[in-house]
């Protein structure tokens, strides 16, 4: 009777597995190596052999695992794990791992742990064409806490490639333990400490780790760097930096403050009388104070427009914003950065959207250069003659 229990549970655990749809051939974010991975991430492979190398692994309806690396070229450490896995309800995958290789020019590097080695359950999130398997931490409801976590850890750190000079690393002296807790703590003691809580922590690509952290209220996310984290060398080099847009925030809420009360400022609207130069200058002020200056200048041979526009809090400016729109095709393409000012000469830059050339930092000291002059010129006697300076300083400032 038992062992008729057995081979029904057995035949059960298949179909489900066939209605979780996992078998196959898929791409994977780590080898199943080891007990320590939190999260895995399965996506489909490519169409194209040459993006398909990495980490893949092969799942069978027979409840075997085989995870590999693939490369190329035979001059690299090829790793390899095989093992089982068996469903446990509807909701978690348990994986057991049988042996870990290690092949080619891996520097002596062997497996640690003592096989079979069971490294626990997972849960299945399955979204958008992919399967995350994420470490289950007792039940249903903290599982599915890990993976909005997760997601929040992807999202923050894919917005993160759109910023320039936001994160400030440290380097600590010694080498840390391989421990958000220990990390974290490092962080705050050379800042400042303060209270935490660590969420949930991910590698978000091959060297970087993100860890998720409970601060007075707020999540913040501590980017942690190794240089040679997956390398079989001595010595590892560390970096670790707070994502804190704390001080965009600040700069983003004075300037929507200036764009609600836009409507109550004086509007001065000024063209340039010569009519191949094609610009407009709006400025707008309260009681004399130059609070937002917006510079439109066309350019027919080029079939291109760019826009200034600047922000300012008394009378200095705070936040610039760099479009270029391209016409020259049948659709129109658009380039735009925001720039936060920090300080003398110094910004915090986020990418909005890049359809043509990039909009760079030479563009934002040149156009600090150019404000300085403009606004001196424009306070004169000559509006004309401010026009044309700022149109050919502009001008320069695109096509040289």
């Amino acid at each position: 009777m038992l062992r008729s229990l057995t081979l029904l549970f057995i035949v059960f655990t298949a179909s489900q597995l066939n209605a979780q749809g996992i078998e196959g051939n898929w791409k994977i974010n780590h080898l199943i190596t080891d007990s320590l991975t939190l999260e895995y991430t399965l996506t489909p492979l490519s169409e194209d052999p040459w993006k398909n190398y990495g980490n893949i692994i092969s799942v069978t309806d027979s409840n075997y695992f085989h995870s590999y690396y693939t490369a190329p070229c035979g001059n690299d450490c090829f790793v390899s794990s095989i093992g089982k896995f068996h469903l446990v309800g509807s909701d978690h995958i348990q994986f057991v791992i049988e042996s870990v290789t290690y092949t080619k020019e891996c520097d002596g590097q062997t497996a640690k742990d003592v096989f079979p080695l069971d490294i626990g359950l997972y849960y299945i999130d399955r979204r958008n064409g992919q399967i995350n398997l994420v470490k289950n931490k007792g039940n249903i409801y903290q599982d599915k806490k890990n993976v909005s976590y997760a997601d929040s850890i992807d999202r923050n750190f894919e917005e993160s490639k759109t910023y320039t000079n936001l994160l400030e690393w440290i380097k600590p002296r010694n080498e840390l333990p391989n421990n958000p807790n220990a990390v974290a703590s490092y962080y705050f003691s050379k800042i400042q400490d303060k209270p935490f809580e660590v969420l949930y922590s991910k590698m978000v690509d091959y060297k970087m780790t993100v860890i998720l952290l409970k601060v007075k209220k707020q999540l913040n996310y501590l980017f942690y760097y190794s240089s040679n984290a997956d390398s079989s060398e001595k010595k590892n080099v560390y970096t670790m930096a707070l994502y804190d847009k704390q001080l965009v925030q600040q700069i983003g809420t004075k300037v929507k403050g200036l764009n609600n009360k836009r409507a109550k400022f004086k509007v001065q609207t000024l063209a340039s009388t010569d009519t191949s130069l094609n610009q407009e200058t709006t400025i707008y002020t309260q009681k004399k104070e130059l609070k937002i200056m917006v510079v439109k200048n066309l350019y027919p041979d080029y079939k291109s427009t760019t826009i200034t526009e600047y922000y300012f809090e008394k009378e200095k400016p705070i936040y610039l914003k760099i479009s270029y729109v391209n016409n020259s095709e049948e659709k129109e393409h658009t380039s735009c950065k925001e720039f936060y000012v920090t300080g003398i000469n110094q910004f915090i830059s986020k990418e909005l959207i890049r359809q043509t050339f990039e909009v760079n930092s030479s563009h934002f000291y040149k156009s600090l250069e150019n404000l300085e002059r403009l606004k001196k010129e424009f306070t004169g006697t000559n509006p004309k003659e401010f026009l044309e300076n700022e149109n050919m300083a502009l001008s320069a400032l695109f096509y040289g």
